[in-house]
């Protein structure tokens, strides 16, 4: 509807027409107090960059240019524009000169870790020694090797996605899902409204807070409080009690709890019945309290931290750790916590690094390589 009031008011100013049949048109008023731009969960950045190999120039160029989308949320189009000259230092620190939509100019600090990624970078490939080079240079095929020809954004948008399949994250992300994922990291690390709108380069900081996702976060947690089974345990926990939707109380048996389990079954919901079936069996031959099944105890892990103590059992109680891979395993918070601890298992533990590879790299039905 504006862009309809606007055609009549030019056509009114030119003076085919006499007045603006428009202007007096009433519309529904509608407003956000929150973007659509879905943001990166905590810990997702940090693994979309660690997933990046550094073998060729392209993968260097790739993990320099989303570094640069992380830590400086500038828009992809200001990013894809920069030239090597556009990063230079200044005293003790490096600056970015970003070329913002408007024709106008922002310079922002580099963040330390930034700047380690864009000098290995520059020192691989030789750029440094071209400052009139584009900073992000497209690629030459699959060689892995760079052109001088500068990469346009649908180039940058479709790295990402080929990045985020390759760190087994959600394809929905976008290069602008950084901008909403750091003016609220600022803003949770004690920032100010106006240190992210100055960062983000809005002009109006009603722009700035519809990129605040910290609502969403408190939303979560809220939502996550609503249990339809009330747990109540007894003094000697040999039995538990739960309240149900009806209010009728049923007693049911806890069972021991082993200092470690010998087994510890990950699973996302859809697999329940058949990996029921499993650990019962795995269970009748090893002998009772040996294996770990969430619904087995529900009592252990209930509250709001129970993401944490699920994390706990994988890493440190349990002996071997069996995930039950399906294709929503990777696409649910609680299986992906749950993947995120056997990943961290994994480094701590004397699995070597060939054996931790090819889990990674091995591709199977339900899993995002």
């Amino acid at each position: 509807m504006a862009a309809i009031r606007m055609l009549f008011s030019w056509l009114t100013e030119k003076g085919v027409l006499a007045m603006n049949p428009a202007r007096e048109v009433k519309t529904e008023r509608y407003s956000r107090t929150e973007g659509k731009t879905p943001a990166f969960v905590e810990g997702e950045v940090q693994k979309l960059l660690g997933a990046i190999e550094t073998s060729t120039h392209t993968d260097l160029r790739d993990r320099a240019l989303l570094g640069v989308l992380a830590y400086t949320f500038a828009r992809i189009g200001a990013v894809v524009n920069l030239k090597v000259e556009d990063y230079y230092p200044s005293g003790k620190r490096f600056l970015l000169r970003f070329k913002e939509k408007g024709g106008k100019e922002k310079e922002l600090p580099v963040h330390h870790k930034l700047e380690e990624l864009l000098d290995q970078y520059l020192k691989a490939t030789g750029l440094e020694k071209e400052p009139q080079s584009p900073l992000f240079p497209a690629a030459i095929g699959k060689t892995g090797n760079l052109s001088r020809r500068p990469l346009v954004r649908t180039d940058a948008a479709d790295m990402l996605k080929r990045r985020l399949k390759q760190a087994g994250l959600p394809a929905h992300y976008s290069p602008h899902s950084f901008r909403a994922t750091g003016i609220t990291n600022v803003l949770e690390n004690d920032g100010t409204l106006e240190a992210a709108q100055r960062i983000a380069g809005h002009a109006d900081s009603r722009t700035t807070k519809l990129y605040d996702r910290r609502g969403q976060k408190v939303l979560v947690e809220d939502m996550e409080r609503i249990r339809y089974l009330r747990l109540v345990l007894s003094r000697d926990r040999h039995i538990y009690r739960v309240k149900d939707s009806s209010h009728t109380f049923i007693t049911m048996p806890a069972r021991e709890v082993p200092e470690k389990f010998l087994i510890a079954f990950s699973l996302a919901g859809e697999q329940r019945e058949l990996v029921r079936a499993i650990a019962e069996a795995v269970e009748r031959e090893l002998g009772p309290a040996t294996v770990f099944l969430d619904e087995w105890f529900e009592y252990l892990i209930a509250g709001h931290d129970a993401d944490l103590k699920l994390q706990q059992i994988y890493v440190e109680q349990s002996e071997l750790v069996v995930v039950c891979v399906s294709e929503r395993y990777g696409g649910k918070p609680w299986t992906r916590a749950e993947h995120e601890a056997i990943c961290a298992r994994l480094m701590v533990t004397r699995t070597s690094r060939e054996e931790r590879d090819k889990l990674r790299d091995t591709a199977y039905p339900g899993r995002r390589r």
